[in-house]
């Protein structure tokens, strides 16, 4: 008796050790491929290139990413904005956005700005879009004043799922920024061919014969 009671056991020690095994050695796979997505989802997202830009870069950036989403697209003023750096329409809504490319948590001026522009501009909705984080007082200012906020985690993943190539987009003193309002240059098609036309127009009416 004592001896079946001993192989049971020597039995069931051995299942809890594969058992162990195997549950380890799921979790470690897991693991691993968790991490492997984590990465390849930064390599797409591009937000290494993100954080060389400078603020005006970034706004572009976004400007041209919300494009690529059909969104019809304005870049205000670079002085003058009354607190948005990107506008965004499709159909009847409109939204307002304050790009704040930064090295430190952004604080409660960047809202304070944007609940400005969402009233100046007449727009529906209030982001704030950033490539690091957010202060407490910031957040709490935003939820108080339904302003959504877009911290690094949520702008890598709109990133990589709506990949853009950051490497080919232009940067401050490349030829395809305009030397007037320093704003992107679009290649347009008129009566005499095609040419470089500001993405301004008609505020701004510089323009570039095709290279």
């Amino acid at each position: 008796m004592l001896a079946a009671w001993r192989f049971i056991a020597s039995q069931y020690f051995l299942w809890l050790l594969i058992t162990l095994f195997v549950v380890g050695t799921v979790a470690i796979i897991i693991l691993f491929y968790t991490e492997h997505q984590n990465r390849q989802k930064l390599l797409r997202s591009g937000i290494d290139e993100v954080d060389k830009m400078n603020g005006h870069e970034f706004a572009e950036f976004l400007g041209e990413r919300f494009k690529a989403n059909r969104y019809k697209v304005t870049m205000p003023p670079r002085s003058g904005d009354f607190g948005a750096d990107v506008i965004i329409n499709q159909g009847a809504y409109r939204a307002v956005i304050q790009a704040k490319r930064s090295n430190s948590k952004v604080g409660i001026k960047a809202v304070q700005e944007v609940i400005g522009a969402v009233k100046y501009y007449g727009a529906m909705h209030g982001i704030v879009i950033t490539n690091n984080h957010y202060t407490n007082s910031a957040e709490k200012l935003a939820a108080s004043n339904d302003i959504e906020m877009w911290d690094r985690d949520k702008l890598v993943d709109f990133l990589a799922e709506n990949n853009l190539n950051v490497k080919e987009l232009p940067k401050e003193g490349d030829e395809n920024l305009c030397p007037q309002c320093a704003r992107l240059l679009h290649l347009k098609t008129g009566k005499h061919g095609q040419f470089w036309g500001c993405s301004s127009f008609p505020k701004c009416r510089f323009s570039k014969n095709l290279k």
